[in-house]
């Protein structure tokens, strides 16, 4: 799967609080799909299917940043959000964030161009 990097240096994002951990989000996940399980079967899939799905996301993304950058620290979990993906489904498609600890340098991993990150494109890889 083709996805974008983006690094965002100056200025990084500082904005942790509207991103939820990856943890986070496959524990909201998890619990809104329990609330209606035949429906999000229908629409999303296999629950579990899903989590693995972002799980396996987290480590080649996570595995191309330390190719990228030697040691990184981050300052926080690995962050996602969710776009829309614009098939007739409406499903999603999921970004990955990871920020550096010590300069925070951010950089965003999507299977999407983000065109408004132009500017900040470290390139396309294969995951």
């Amino acid at each position: 799967m083709k996805f974008y990097r983006y690094v965002l240096c100056i200025p990084p994002l500082d904005w942790e609080c509207c991103f939820l951990h990856i943890e986070e989000y496959k524990q909201s996940f998890t619990r809104k799909y329990n609330q209606n399980k035949e429906y999000y079967r229908r629409v999303i899939g296999d629950c579990h299917q899903h989590i693995g799905d972002i799980d396996n996301l987290a480590d080649l993304t996570y595995k191309d940043l330390s190719a990228s950058v030697p040691n990184a620290k981050l300052r926080c979990p690995a962050m996602i959000f969710s776009i829309p993906s614009g098939n007739v489904r409406g499903s999603a498609l999921f970004c990955i964030i990871y920020k550096l600890d010590n300069d925070g340098d951010t950089f965003i991993y999507s299977p999407v161009p983000l065109v408004h990150l132009e500017q900040d494109q470290m390139g396309e890889i294969e995951l």
